[in-house]
């Protein structure tokens, strides 16, 4: 039954007229139990999921979403199922929609432990995206769309040098260097036409990262990844009309 009643309400949340009633009757907390109850329920989970990325363009839904303070929750499901993409690109979505406008949800989600999650999962995307690459096959649409979510949630946590500082302290500088190695290896093989809202966001991500890498962080980079962030970016300035690049 909870099958088709989600099913039914993805439906109705497609129209945005709807988020107001979303939020009225209190429905928000209850998809959030229902992701608890009838976790590994793949059918539920997505429809819930689609739900959550819908209303989490509206600002009073959105609200209501960190008013559970279930982000951390969240964030455990993408570990959880990982292997899930149609799930993970969803949830990213909305956690990546959260912290570009809350400060709440960017402290529920700026432990060391929280982002340590994120940037694992991420790490495991580029090596999905680079084994498509090396084998000259593509790896589906959902795999650089749920990159595309990742980097802008990490760039996003990275707007805050508290979050940084706690990541570098939590798990110390190697992860955030791998996911950046990874990030910019991705970013090397795409070109504007195909891939530039994977550009835009890579581009954002790396920025906000390389604003904290100074010597009073002992030096978060090192020369040669500093170089090659440089000439990847440099070749997209020169490729494409978009200001925000």
């Amino acid at each position: 039954m909870l099958v088709q009643i989600t099913g039914a309400l993805r439906n109705l949340v497609n129209d945005e007229d709807s988020y107001a009633r979303v939020c009225k009757t209190k429905v928000i907390p209850k998809l959030l139990s229902v992701l608890d109850l009838f976790r590994g329920h793949k059918e539920l989970m997505l429809n819930v999921s689609r739900i959550l990325s819908k209303v989490s363009m509206d600002s009073d839904c959105s609200k209501a979403i960190i008013g559970t303070d279930k982000l951390v929750f969240l964030n455990g499901l993408i570990t959880e199922f990982q292997t899930y993409t149609a799930f993970v690109v969803r949830i990213a979505f909305v956690l990546a929609n959260l912290t570009t406008y809350f400060d709440e949800a960017r402290e529920q989600l700026g432990t060391a432990a929280e982002i340590r999650r994120i940037l694992h999962v991420s790490i495991v995307y580029f090596d999905r995206e680079e084994a498509g690459a090396e084998q000259q096959v593509s790896v589906g649409g959902n795999i650089e769309d749920t990159l595309v979510k990742l980097i802008r949630l990490v760039a996003n946590i990275c707007t805050d040098e508290q979050y940084i500082e706690a990541v570098i302290e939590g798990c110390g500088k190697d992860l955030i260097c791998q996911f950046m190695v990874k990030m910019i290896s991705a970013l090397e093989r795409k070109k504007i036409p195909s891939s530039e809202e994977f550009i835009l966001n890579a581009v954002s991500c790396a920025t906000n990262m390389l604003f904290f890498d100074t010597p009073a962080s002992t030096d978060l980079f090192s020369d040669a990844l500093r170089v090659r962030i440089f000439r990847a970016v440099k070749l997209f300035t020169v490729e494409t009309s978009n200001e925000e690049l």
